[in-house]
């Protein structure tokens, strides 16, 4: 996440208020700085006050490229070692 968090709620805000979809599906990588994105969906649905938008929302991994259903809350040793890679935590 390289922007401001307030200002990219703003335009997901912004975005979800003025769409006619009704189903958004968040794909992040598996980092858990990403995590953030989540939940700023969700929060900007909640802003919106639209109560007939559907969410799925998925990690991709890094190193296969698989696709996984996001569990909130849930991290573990490959988001910690991905999170260490995107900012250069290398040992």
């Amino acid at each position: 996440m390289l922007e401001d968090p307030d200002r990219l709620l703003s335009k997901l805000s912004l975005v979800i208020k003025e769409t006619s979809a009704n189903n958004i599906e968040v794909y992040t990588m598996e980092a858990p700085c990403c995590h953030a994105i989540h939940m700023m969906i969700n929060k900007a649905i909640e802003n919106s006050r639209k109560n007939n938008i559907k969410t799925i929302h998925y990690i991709v991994r890094v190193e296969s490229g698989e696709v996984e259903v996001y569990k909130p809350g849930v991290i573990d040793e490959s988001m910690v070692e991905a999170e260490r890679k995107a900012h250069g935590y290398m040992h």
